[in-house]
């Protein structure tokens, strides 16, 4: 049984010796931003809402990877509605 066990462990570490088990390095960039509660939700919002979520949760950098890739487009929103002045 012991000698069973330490097969195993030899196997195991082989592989790692050979680099399995390890993510493999994409050459990524990390991008830091500094956003408020309000735009992080509403982020959040759009993630769930095209499927970019991490560990069942909305996923905002998926979301940017998926702008990043043209799968999503960013189109600007219509300008703000002003009443005419002196309407109320």
């Amino acid at each position: 049984m012991v000698d069973e066990q330490e097969q195993q462990h030899v196997r195991n570490t082989t592989g790692l010796a050979l680099g399995r088990g390890k993510r493999p390095k994409l050459g990524h960039k990390r991008l830091t931003v500094s956003l408020s509660p309000q735009q992080i939700a509403r982020l959040e919002s759009l993630a769930a809402a095209y499927g970019c979520e991490y560990v069942g949760k909305p996923w905002v950098a998926g979301l940017l990877q998926k702008i990043g890739d043209n799968e999503l487009l960013v189109v600007p929103a219509p300008p703000a509605v002003r009443a005419p002045e002196g309407s109320s």
